[in-house]
């Protein structure tokens, strides 16, 4: 004895929809109806899909020449239909999921959200971070170039200073796999900036307040360590992974040259945390001892940064991305006071330094 049901039924040709009178037989489901002219079985294979929502509705889809669809709504329909059918529960994951409660799918739905920002916010800048170590080191440099060529057209370069200040870092053996090369730009705010595979570049005005040649050897030393230690590198890939994270959720991923061309300027006050401006600190005055300058230089650096932060603090960007509050200050001298190192005058770069300051002297 089979049961009959009603449901409507879509040839896949036409949005018109047609009452049908439905039958669950043995091994198929036969529709049928007079007015319309419709006889047909429909076998468990031909089913490709099977949605069920709620307990009292159910949409089987099936492919004979065209894709076709019965929508049958009747009191608890579903579990009669599974029943019927055992089989048929196993063609479909969306048939499971539809008959979920809302208050479920909401759950579900929050834990999903959840997920997607626990990875954006702590799984996403991790691995961005941690992918700094598979880059080869001729492709950080070319990433460090397209980044320079980026950033510096909304820059003035000062040619002179630029000269010199490369000419007094030539005296200095940064212990560096990449090629170091400073560019002075004229800008009233005290800044510099290093960028992955060797760029670093300095602002006129911070210049202006370094007093020796020591003083601009200890800001080298603590730049070049940045990049020796891929701290730049590392803040770039969190933002970049960040962003090819929601890319790829939308279908929508550039280039990462386009990316770091779109997003230049951000990458000039990038800011580090506590920790790598110790490791920076740390390698910048193991730079100074092998060259044998005097380590003193970055303590003054620091203090003389300190002191003018106080009077323009609207102009000093150098203390905002590379924090230099009085408990770093006594860090350092904590550090220089557990080594003895022998030091010796850098003639050479006082030589220059000294031109500098004719230079400056006399514009």
């Amino acid at each position: 004895m089979f049961t009959n049901y009603f449901g409507t039924y879509f040839d896949g040709e036409s949005a018109h929809a047609i009452p049908v009178e439905v039958t669950f037989k043995a091994e198929d489901i036969y529709l049928f109806s007079i007015e319309k002219a419709v006889s047909k079985s429909i076998l468990l294979q031909e089913i490709t899909e099977i949605r069920a929502i709620g307990n009292n509705r159910i949409i089987v889809s099936f492919q004979h020449t065209n894709k076709e669809a019965v929508d049958i709504t009747f009191e608890n329909i579903v579990p009669v239909f599974y029943n019927r059918y055992p089989v048929a529960a196993k063609k479909s994951f969306v048939s499971k999921v539809a008959g979920v409660s809302n208050r479920a799918m909401a759950l579900l739905l929050v834990g999903f959200i959840a997920l997607m920002l626990g990875i954006y916010f702590f799984v996403v800048p991790f691995v961005g971070e941690m992918s700094t170590h598979l880059i080869r080191k001729e492709h950080e440099i070319k990433l460090g170039q397209t980044l320079y060529e980026g950033i510096i057209k909304s820059y003035k370069i000062d040619s002179a200073q630029t000269a010199l200040v490369n000419a007094m870092a030539g005296q200095i053996d940064f212990h560096s796999k990449y090629p170091i090369k400073i560019t002075v730009v004229t800008h009233d705010e005290k800044n510099a900036f290093a960028l992955p595979g060797g760029h670093i570049v300095i602002f006129s005005e911070l210049l202006q307040k370094i007093q020796d040649p020591y003083e601009l050897a200890a800001l080298l030393a603590h730049e070049v360590s940045h990049i020796n230690l891929q701290h730049s590198l590392r803040s770039i890939f969190r933002n970049l992974a960040s962003y090819v994270f929601i890319s790829v959720l939308l279908s929508d991923v550039n280039g990462i040259t386009t990316v770091l061309l779109d997003n230049a300027n951000k990458f000039t006050t990038l800011s580090y945390s506590r920790s790598l401006e110790e490791d920076a600190d740390k390698a910048g005055l193991e730079i100074l001892y092998k060259n044998q300058l005097n380590p003193n230089g970055m303590l003054r650096l620091f203090k003389i940064l300190m002191a003018d932060s106080h009077h323009s603090e609207k102009h000093l960007e150098f203390l905002s991305t590379h924090p230099a509050t009085q408990k770093r200050i006594q860090y350092l001298e904590q550090l220089i006071s557990q080594k003895s190192h022998p030091i010796k005058t850098n003639e050479s770069l006082e030589k220059l330094w000294q031109k500098r300051e004719t230079m400056r002297n006399n514009p």
